[in-house]
């Protein structure tokens, strides 16, 4: 999301406005100036703060401070300045229009509307006010009023290739995809050069899986303006869903070196990561992310699913209690937080968190899934198949629905109805080893030997660098019994071992590995004895023959 682009212009030049009055102090203005050239914001605060200290009734003081708060994204400090400025000189337009940027950057959206329509009364009409009104329209949720001032701002200034992108972004939010196309089309051709217009084109042919098309408009874009961020963030997105991981992170670290202020970016990286199984990598980029942006609820709920997947399940409970203060009253979070502390044993926590969210939302299907898993940890299976039932005739599909319907199911041996659930898994997540375990289990439980092999020797195949893949086959062999497979059985406990030498059921395969040998051996005895008690037979059986004439 880009947010005010035009009137954060003003910032920068006023700095320049006010340079002559502060030359005559003694504030070093070279420094002030190197300092900001430099991103070091504090630093060029401090000396603003010295001055404003001397004459605090400068209101010009007041703003520039304010633009040195603004520009090291201290969003509070920087509106309680320019607050501070008009108080001094209530015509100071340029505190003012500073004024309406802050809140809206801040996501003040009501107080940024507020301030804008006070500067189109004051000062009179402009194209860039209607410009970033609409935007704060936009993001209060009202698209009908962003979509009327877009518009004045294009009657104004009816060549302006940012002004019909917008109206095609809000085409597009508005589900008028052929108009948005057209206006698109519009602002590349108002203005050539434009690189945002051709991302927005491309993100919205990307949105329409049109992935050759995107990945045409994004090249073409970043070729016109290669220090645009959003085009290789764009072309991250298009390449990941193409399944080129590689290129993807290439993508996404280019954005980032070109807006390393950027947490989503960071989020993004991490994505491709976890979608590649790479968790750690994952999660240092959602820590990242998380470090950057504190208060993102959605970054948090991002890092606690891929912790409560490595199973830190500790650092995903305290992750998200961070959250809770300023939350309260968010379902997804209390459902997340009631999901890791079922997971943690600790049932009394999970169904208080749970049940929270189910008094906030009655309707909120993914609680009253996790409500349904938390009976079925807690032996309560009737009420859990119960409640689970409801929760997919509403409609609700979830992996975690069908495992455990699946797992109630096998449990009653209505074995057939889990091959079924456990069939619909694989369907939802091929690559994962776990479905492929369940259906071998639910064949295993229907007598179905080659079936069942054959799906947990897909297990090793999806998923090879798991050491769980390679263990459940060879117990399937084991606990079955199958003798003509006991080499490949003990080949894949070893395999095990050598992935991962502390594996915890390390002592269980050691001992059933010396059980096969121990039955190997007799085997062979018995085989030996009697191959020795058939040639004895056969000597004999030569022996009682009469010699020929």
């Amino acid at each position: 999301m880009i947010y005010l682009r035009r009137l954060t212009g003003v910032i920068i030049a006023v700095m320049m406005l006010v340079r002559s009055v502060l030359a005559q102090e003694e504030l070093d203005m070279a420094k002030i100036r190197s300092l900001l050239a430099l991103g070091e914001y504090s630093e060029a605060a401090v000396l603003l703060e010295v001055a404003v200290k001397k004459e605090p009734s400068r209101y010009e003081y007041q703003l520039y401070l304010g633009n040195a708060y603004f520009a090291g994204n201290k969003l509070d400090k920087a509106i309680e300045r320019y607050k501070l400025s008009l108080r001094l000189n209530s015509g100071a337009k340029e505190a003012a229009i500073n004024l309406a940027t802050a809140y809206s950057a801040k996501g003040l959206h009501a107080e940024a509307i507020e301030q804008y329509l006070t500067l189109l009364k004051d000062f009179g009409e402009n194209p860039d006010i209607r410009y970033n009104l609409a935007l704060a329209y936009r993001f209060s949720g009202d698209l009908k009023m962003a979509e009327k001032n877009i518009q004045s701002a294009i009657d104004q200034r009816p060549n302006d290739a940012e002004f019909i992108n917008l109206l095609g972004e809000l085409q597009v939010v508005t589900g008028r995809l052929d108009e948005a196309e057209k206006s698109y089309i519009k602002a590349i051709r108002v203005n050539p050069a434009d690189g945002l217009s051709r991302v927005s084109l491309a993100r919205l042919y990307f949105q329409q899986n049109d992935y050759r098309r995107a990945e045409e408009e994004a090249k073409i874009a970043a070729v016109m303006d290669s220090r645009l961020s959003s085009v290789h963030e764009l072309l991250g997105d298009i390449y990941q869903a193409k399944g080129d991981n590689d290129l993807a992170i290439y993508e996404y670290n280019t954005a980032f070196s070109r807006n390393p202020g950027n947490p989503a970016l960071l989020m993004n990286l991490g994505g491709v990561y976890e979608a590649l199984k790479r968790f750690q990598d994952a999660k240092k980029y959602y820590l990242m992310a998380v470090e950057k942006k504190p208060a993102s609820l959605e970054f948090r709920l991002k890092l606690s699913g891929l912790l409560i997947k490595m199973s830190s399940l500790f650092e995903a409970r305290d992750i998200l209690k961070e959250a809770l203060d300023a939350n309260a009253k968010n379902v997804q979070l209390l459902d997340m937080l009631g999901a890791v502390y079922m997971r943690l044993r600790n049932f009394e926590k999970s169904e208080y968190y749970l049940q929270e969210a189910l008094k906030i939302n009655p309707d909120f299907q993914k609680a009253r899934m996790d409500l349904g898993l938390l009976m079925f940890e807690q032996g309560k299976y009737s009420s859990a198949e119960s409640l689970l039932e409801e929760v997919r005739k509403t409609g609700f599909v979830s992996y975690e629905l069908n495992l455990y319907l699946g797992r109630i199911n096998l449990r009653k041996k209505n074995n057939d109805k889990a091959l079924d659930f456990f069939k619909e898994l694989v369907d939802m997540a091929p690559d994962l080893l776990e479905s492929h375990l369940w259906v071998g289990r639910a064949n295993e439980a229907l007598l179905k030997p080659l079936e069942a092999e054959s799906a947990f020797l897909r297990g090793i195949r999806v998923d090879s660098t798991n050491p769980d893949a390679y263990f459940e086959a060879a117990d399937y062999y084991f606990r079955n019994r199958i003798v003509n497979k006991y080499p490949q059985c003990v080949g894949f406990y070893q395999k095990t071992l050598d992935m991962d030498s502390k594996y915890p059921k390390r002592d269980y395969i050691i001992e059933n590995i010396s059980i096969i040998e121990g039955k190997v051996k007799r085997i062979e005895r018995v085989k030996t004895e009697k191959e020795i008690d058939a040639d004895k037979k056969e000597q004999k059986r030569k022996s009682s023959l009469s010699p020929t004439d």
